[in-house]
């Protein structure tokens, strides 16, 4: 009895079962190089000491005993391993969850760097060439100079601090790469007692214009930050910019030679020299035509190439393509313009504008014009009136009128425009006022119209005839003319961004604050340039007066001037070059200067010179007589 309830009790106890140890990792270096590295683990368990413990690691499936809690992983093989490591206690349980890593062992170094040294200005730039350290995980460099080390993250370029006259110093750059392994060493050694001629760079431009006129130019030297440059074309001496050269105006049309030279403090001297080709005629305006959604030249033109430029509703024009002359390319909507550019840079005026229009034009049936509510034409054979009121064409429409159509407006109607007018027929009498919008006469007739533009992006005649008109131009980007005579009227423009005009006629062109005005093989009654514009004239005919004034620059070329007097004020610039001169007076004062260049001056030139500057290049003075007084300044070449 006694017996059974002892079994009994002894079947009913609950053994006690051995908790299997755990691993943890200590530290580990996942990238290993020849420095080496290690992995270090301990375990833990709730029955055993610590130092009953014992490991086992397994390397890419091999698994071994470790002889401590520390396995060296330089023994390992170059490339990537998969280890496990875990803990066995002295009964031999062993750790269920192993400690598993990812090992990659870098042995090889990456290569040396490639130095490209430049000592410019008592400081040694060096270049590390991109040869691929890079992609061998390059993050460190250790630089020596002069027994001086330094080590930093990686950099493709750095610069030294070098004193002249001190020897030979001794530079050597090593990469280390992210295991720690360094390269060979790059060595460079630099002579600080020796001094070097300057060094130059001479952009290799061989045509040049007045367009184009600058070469980029680089002048160094090992120990002087600014040594002495200068430039010269055809031996006459020339100024030199910050990195550039520019080829002065004055300099004439055709082959030159342009010499460059440095010198450094102790006399070391450097020269290059480019031959050149200078370039000042103008290459003519293309002529663009449309074909369905083509765009392309009307007329040949030999060695240039054109430019195409949409103007936006901003006033900002936008190059799209360019033109050869056999070439087409797709017209998109809106206004496009034209501009040829000769192989030496020099750039024509623009083009008459092309317009391919976003939707139908509507033809107007009617004999009044009351309203413009939709983009309008006016079709050939067509008369439409516009009595004594104001009629707008809103921002967003067109009214477009013919060949062979007219648009007649009593002399006290006015018509607004607010969107784009585009007049290839004609128009009579009246008052137009362009308010922000775009005028646009192609091969029209004008009699007896007020035109007044005001803060438009464009205005342009081309190939039209005007008569007993009134035109003033206020605050528009583009005013571009061609192939048009206005008669005996006279154009006022203030505050234009660019001015130009082509095989024209006119009484007369005023400029007023305009950016910059081209005037090429037309014929004016007069002109005069005033508030800081800038005017160029060239093959063309001027037969009455000419002023410049208000800080105001004017360069005149190729042309006749048929005048009893000419006007320089106020800081203006007058330049006046290759020009046949009929003129009795020229009047400089208060500040301005006058030059006057290869020009053949037909009668007794009387010059007044006060408070100003003149100046004579290659200029015959036989028929010049000068009467000068104040504060004046007369030169025999250009300063």
């Amino acid at each position: 009895m006694i017996l059974v309830s002892f079994v009994l009790l002894i079947g009913c106890t609950e053994v006690p079962m051995n908790t299997p140890p755990e691993t943890k990792l200590v530290h580990a270096d996942t990238l290993v190089g020849i420095h080496g590295g290690y992995l270090e683990v301990k375990g833990e368990d709730k029955e055993s000491p610590a130092n009953e413990l014992h490991f086992l690691i397994e390397v890419d499936g091999v698994e071994m005993p470790m002889e401590s809690n520390r396995f060296d992983l330089s023994n390992l093989e170059e490339g990537v391993h998969r280890i496990r490591v875990w803990t066995v206690d002295p009964q031999g349980a062993e750790d269920p969850s192993p400690v598993e890593i990812t090992v990659r062992v870098d042995l090889t170094p990456p290569p040396r760097p490639l130095l490209s040294t430049k000592l410019v200005s008592s400081m040694l730039e060096v270049e590390i060439l991109d040869y691929g350290i890079e992609e061998v995980d390059t993050e460190q460099l250790l630089i020596t100079f002069d027994s001086s080390s330094v080590t930093t993250t990686y950099t493709d370029h750095f610069q030294l601090k070098l004193n002249k006259g001190e020897g030979k110093k001794t530079l050597s750059v090593v990469a280390i790469d992210a295991a720690g392994n360094p390269s060979p060493p790059a060595t460079f050694v630099v002579d600080t007692d020796f001094d070097r001629p300057p060094n130059l760079f001479l952009e290799p431009k061989k045509f040049l214009s007045l367009d184009e006129a600058e070469l980029a130019l680089y002048v160094g030297d090992d120990w002087d930050a600014t040594p002495l440059v200068f430039a010269e074309v055809d031996g006459e001496r020339i100024e030199v910019g910050i990195d550039k050269v520019e080829i002065p105006s004055r300099i004439s049309r055709g082959w030159h030679t342009l010499r460059i030279s440095a010198e450094d403090s102790e006399g070391n001297e450097n020269q290059v020299s480019r031959v050149f080709y200078f370039e000042k005629d103008r290459p003519p305006p293309p002529k663009l035509e449309i074909r369905g959604n083509l765009v392309r030249l009307e007329k040949q033109q030999k060695d240039v190439t054109v430019g195409l430029y949409n103007l936006g509703d901003d006033g900002e024009l936008r190059f799209f393509n360019s033109l050869e002359s056999d070439e087409a390319a797709f017209m998109p909507y809106g206004i496009v313009l034209g501009r040829s550019v000769s192989a030496s840079g020099m750039r024509s005026t623009y083009s008459a504008p092309k317009v391919r229009p976003l939707t139908w034009l509507v033809p107007y049936d009617r004999a009044v014009l009351a309203a413009v509510t939709q983009d309008t034409v006016i079709s050939s054979g067509t008369t439409v009136h516009v009595p004594g009121l104001a009629v707008t064409v809103p921002e967003d429409k067109t009214l477009v009128v013919e060949q062979g159509g007219l648009l007649a407006l009593d002399q006290s109607a006015r018509l607004v425009v607010k969107g784009t007018l585009m007049v290839r027929g004609a128009i009579v009498g009246g008052e137009l006022l362009i308010n922000g919008g775009r005028l646009i006469v192609d091969g029209a007739q004008m009699t007896g119209v007020n035109v007044k533009v005001v803060n438009g992006p464009l205005v342009s005649f081309n190939s039209a005839k005007l008569q007993g008109c009134e035109i003033e131009v206020i605050g528009v980007r583009f005013v571009i003319i061609s192939e048009t005579d206005f008669g005996g009227t006279v154009l006022n423009a203030s505050s234009v961004d660019e001015y130009h005009m082509w095989q024209s006629e006119a009484a007369g062109v005023n400029l007023k604050g305009v950016g910059d005005a081209i005037v090429v093989e037309s014929s004016l009654g007069s002109l005069t340039v005033s508030s800081l514009s800038k005017c160029e004239m060239s093959d063309s005919n001027l037969s009455g007066s000419l002023t410049v004034s208000g800080m105001s620059e004017l360069y005149i070329r190729d042309s006749q001037l048929h005048t009893k007097k000419i006007s320089v004020s106020m800081a203006a610039v007058l330049i006046v070059e290759k020009t046949w001169m009929d003129a009795l007076e020229l009047l400089v004062t208060r500040n301005a200067r006058c030059v006057l260049r290869y020009n053949d001056v037909q009668a007794k030139l009387a010059v007044n010179l006060k408070d100003a500057d003149l100046a004579f290049y290659h200029q015959a003075r036989k028929e010049i007589e000068i009467r000068a007084a104040g504060g004046y300044r007369i030169f025999d070449h250009e300063p």
